[in-house]
């Protein structure tokens, strides 16, 4: 059965260099080993660079064809792609594309027969029209693979070709499993065996069964790990956090500006492990420990209780100790007298006083979101008001877009009738100029016959050679003039879908509009 794989790329540009470069030479002398297995040099020929065949699918044009005038370049399928980006106004650089891997075993496609080269390529499209019809994709084929399997490189447009949106996830692999399941319908509409796929649990599933059933997992051990060198009073900074996990076996290092904290370490069963502070919870990032640190020591464990933490077991049974009122002394306990040497008490903060501060912080925190909420309007107004100045300036590249187009087609069909007239014109030529050759011949294989009979053979036979020849060239020229209406026409479909699509597009802007 064929096996899929995928992952996402920022840059489309440098997928599409790997899969459908056609100057790169081919990997593990490939072309050796089919010269070796009795594969024709003819074949063999049709391979551009390691593109054995190409294809577009949900309608991207990728022609095929031996002469490089006729057949689809990769600078235009990265043009495509990137005048749909810019239509659609997903122009950032990152997460442009995803691709897709099919391999097909050998004792399901043979890579030693042509034919299954093809079949593969259509398989690859195939998939891509039946899995998400609304992006476009680009299909390559190799065979060039250690094993020199027949594999599919799919390359798939993140934007969405009718509401112009970036392809997203619901969920994290959602898309693996629809290619998975789609690839399994095909392999078994091809007869081919498919192995029952067991459906994994994810991760951060386990993780909420076994916080529902109360079962600690490996992330409680590090929030409980966290908790305890908070709540040391040694610590008093995020330095001195970090050096306090390391000593006791965690790695903390942080992501970037953004604040996030990674937690690594290794198991008991010498597996490395690794979680962030998003999963663990917001007490855990780097700005709420800062916060956390400017409060002292002997406060920290009861502010984390008042605001829902629970503490691990030996935190917890310190701040029950402090919670418990002093008892007075009995004439068994003398009074214990402070001498000089003694350092002075410090009078502890009363709960008013925390809250107080909690309450301060709250409203500190409301006057942040309040500016960030303003500075977000004012973004958006200036936003409208660029798209409604670029609104003009697209409608003109429309116009102009148009006006390309037609002369574009005008031009086309102008080639198109002096490429007729001329092949009609040296179709005539042709014919006169065969009649007057096979008259002359003809004469002179008479004349020969005449002479004596191994003379006649050989005229016979060079004008066999003569005749094969003439009509060779005439179905050459009527191919190359075959091949070169079938480009026109498809060109003109192409630029009449475009066409469509924008004029669609526009009505729906002036709908919004309205």
């Amino acid at each position: 059965m064929a096996t899929i794989t995928i992952n996402s790329t920022g840059n489309m540009n440098s997928a599409l260099d790997y899969a459908g470069n056609e100057k790169r030479a081919m990997k593990n002398n490939t072309r050796e080993w089919l010269r070796q297995n009795g594969v024709k040099e003819q074949a063999i020929n049709t391979i551009n660079g390691r593109v054995v065949h190409k294809a577009g699918a949900n309608g991207l044009t990728v022609f095929e064809s031996h002469d490089p005038q006729l057949a689809t370049s990769l600078r235009e399928v990265k043009n495509h792609f990137k005048i749909e980006r810019q239509l659609n106004h997903q122009t950032a650089k990152k997460n442009q594309a995803i691709r897709i891997k099919q391999n097909f075993p050998r004792n399901d496609l043979d890579p030693l027969n042509p034919e299954d080269w093809q079949k593969a390529n259509d398989l690859g499209v195939e998939l891509m029209e039946r899995a998400y019809p609304d992006y476009k994709a680009a299909v390559y084929t190799h065979l060039d693979s250690q094993q020199h399997q027949l594999h599919n490189h799919i390359i798939m447009s993140r934007v969405n070709s009718m509401t112009g949106k970036k392809f997203r996830d619901a969920n994290a692999g959602d898309s693996l499993t629809h290619f998975r399941d789609i690839n399994d319908e095909i392999s078994r509409e091809q007869g081919w065996n498919v192995l029952q796929r067991n459906k994994l649990v994810s991760t951060r599933q386990v993780q909420r069964d076994l916080a529902q059933k109360g079962i600690p997992s490996y992330i409680t051990d590090v929030q409980e790990q966290a908790l305890s060198v908070i709540l040391n009073p040694k610590v008093k900074k995020l330095d001195d956090f970090q050096a306090e996990m390391g000593y006791q076996g965690f790695e903390v290092t942080q992501r970037g500006k953004s604040g996030v904290l990674s937690f690594h370490w290794t198991d008991q069963d010498n597996k490395k492990r690794q979680v962030r502070s998003k999963r663990m919870g917001a007490l855990f990032s780097a700005a709420s420990l800062k916060k956390i640190f400017e409060i002292p020591p002997e406060q920290r464990a009861e502010v984390l209780q008042q605001q829902g933490v629970s503490l691990p077991g030996k935190a917890q049974n310190q701040a029950q100790l402090k919670e418990k009122p002093q008892q007075p002394q009995t004439a068994s306990q003398p009074e214990r007298k402070v001498t000089n040497n003694a350092r002075p008490t410090t009078e502890r903060p009363s709960n008013n006083d925390t809250i107080t501060q909690l309450m301060q912080n709250n409203h500190a925190k409301i006057g942040d979101n309040r500016a960030k909420t303003e500075r977000l309007r004012t973004k958006t107004r200036r936003t409208r008001e660029l798209r409604a100045g670029e609104r003009p300036k697209y409608h003109e590249l429309a116009r102009e877009f148009t006006t390309g187009h037609r002369r574009l087609t005008a031009n086309l069909e102008g080639q198109q009738k002096l490429a007729t007239n001329q092949y009609q014109q040296s179709g005539h030529a042709i014919t006169k100029g065969l009649g007057n050759r096979v008259t002359n011949i003809f004469n002179n294989g008479i004349k020969s016959l005449k002479q004596g009979a191994q003379g006649a053979s050989k005229q016979l036979s060079h004008l066999g050679k003569g005749l094969m020849g003439v009509m060779g060239s005439i179905i050459q020229s009527a191919y190359q003039i075959q091949q070169q209406n079938r480009y026109i026409a498809k060109r003109n479909a192409y630029y009449a879908q475009q066409q469509q699509r924008r004029n669609h597009r526009r009505q729906q802007e002036d709908e919004i509009e309205r």
